[in-house]
């Protein structure tokens, strides 16, 4: 997290569909004013620019769906259509989703980090925040000796690097079928290298102890070998991270795309779009001739198609690697580009602004799906008393409809 004076601004990145259709059509649109000495070679690029124009559309709109794209329509509160029995139906194939209410144990491990005593970096909120959903969760059916609370005001549990782990060890060890698992962390979140480069920007995601600069981060790979891999089907595991870089944080290989119009860029980071990614401006394009555009865009395009490509191949070797049997669902404070704040502007207290988002939502009603949630979770962050921009994401360990009910 950081202090929300510090917090970046980023926004949903562009279509790229769109985008390169766009660029297709200027592209037809300036052949046809050339002069007719040159149709030979109008005619060849506009050919030439039609075909890499089919070719790239069709590499990128798989992309769209790549990470599953678990589209049900975003609506503020779960839609009344729905037959609930029905999303909880799985292929015969497939591993069965645990059943529509809990009939196992509880339980739950909250961290708040505040890194009190360090020279730089200290938050105000993240305590308050493991408080919060502790009181919540102790009045929706949790057991107070099964939630286990690591906080850096308390010697005798208190978030270093040893203590994550062996909570989230504690967390998952003996899991059976129609158990509830709750995980929550406030705090900061960081990032590093990714030595395997599975991930798109070429780095891993990272929570950080409050012992960080004797232990080091727990990276993201870690913590979906630890809270993840080992789940058997059947077994609920709930995961909210209030950080920065936490939209990846768990390394699932699917991830929520909404449909409405306010949100639908909100899975996608700032710099992602066609345009920016290959650094092409209309203005510039309009001083090139009809040969020298198809020229541009046939290297383009071949620059777009590799991408597309091995972010098609990564997504697929995630899936294979990380799909879980179990229903793990992660909400994370924002992209992985992004930073989380820490602020007072809901109530005066400090808080981390995606905690209070899921806490004053769920306090608003328990009656939620998870898109309403997730839609209702960015409401609060971009039209509140201060419109933040850090934009939460629900990320999932298999793919199951985001009309299924919240419930843990």
């Amino acid at each position: 997290e950081e202090d929300d004076d510090d917090e970046e601004t980023c926004e949903g990145g562009d279509e790229d569909r769109n985008l390169l259709t766009s660029v297709a059509g200027m592209v037809l649109h300036s052949g046809k004013k050339t002069d007719n000495t040159k149709s030979t070679e109008q005619d060849s690029s506009i050919a030439l620019v039609g075909s890499i124009a089919s070719s790239v559309i069709g590499a990128i709109s798989p992309s769209l769906s790549g990470h599953g794209n678990p589209n049900a329509g975003n609506v503020a509160a779960p839609n009344p259509n729905v037959n609930v029995a029905e999303l909880y139906k799985v292929k015969d194939d497939e591993p069965p989703l645990p059943p529509p209410t809990v009939t196992g144990t509880r339980r739950a491990v909250v961290i708040g980090i505040n890194y009190i005593g360090h020279t730089s970096g200290q938050l105000k909120g993240c305590i308050n925040d493991a408080t919060n959903v502790e009181n919540f969760l102790t009045t929706h059916g949790f057991q107070p000796q099964m939630i286990r609370k690591l906080t850096d005001d308390n010697p005798n549990a208190a978030p270093n690097k040893t203590n994550i782990l062996a909570a989230m060890q504690w967390l998952v060890q003996g899991a059976a079928p129609g158990d509830s698992l709750f995980f929550h962390y406030s705090g900061h979140g960081g990032q590093e290298k990714d030595p395997l480069m599975l991930e798109e920007d070429g780095m891993n995601e990272t929570i950080i102890p409050c012992d960080y600069q004797q232990s080091g981060q727990i990276n993201d790979d870690t913590i979906h070998k630890v809270l993840v891999s080992s789940l058997p089907a059947g077994v609920r595991l709930t995961a909210i991270f209030d950080s920065c870089h936490s939209g990846t944080i768990m390394d699932l290989p699917y991830i929520y795309h909404a449909t409405d119009e306010e949100y639908k860029n909100a899975h996608k980071a700032e710099n992602s779009g066609f345009m920016h990614r290959h650094k092409i401006g209309f203005s510039s394009l309009k001083t090139f001739t009809v040969g020298g555009i198809g020229a541009t865009l046939a290297s383009v395009a071949g620059s777009e198609i590799l991408y597309q490509g091995k972010k098609k191949g990564r997504q697929e070797i995630l899936k294979q690697l990380n799909t879980s049997k179990a229903m793990v669902m992660q909400i994370s404070g924002c992209r992985d580009e992004q930073t989380s704040a820490d602020t007072n502007a809901f109530s005066g207290t400090s808080t981390g602004a995606m905690s209070y988002a899921f806490m004053h939502t769920m306090n608003q009603s328990t009656n939620q799906s998870w898109q309403s949630l997730i839609r209702n979770m960015r409401d609060v962050l971009h039209h509140g008393p201060k419109q933040f921009t850090q934009m939460p994401q629900l990320c999932m360990g298999r793919l199951v409809s985001p009309d299924l009910p919240v419930v843990f």
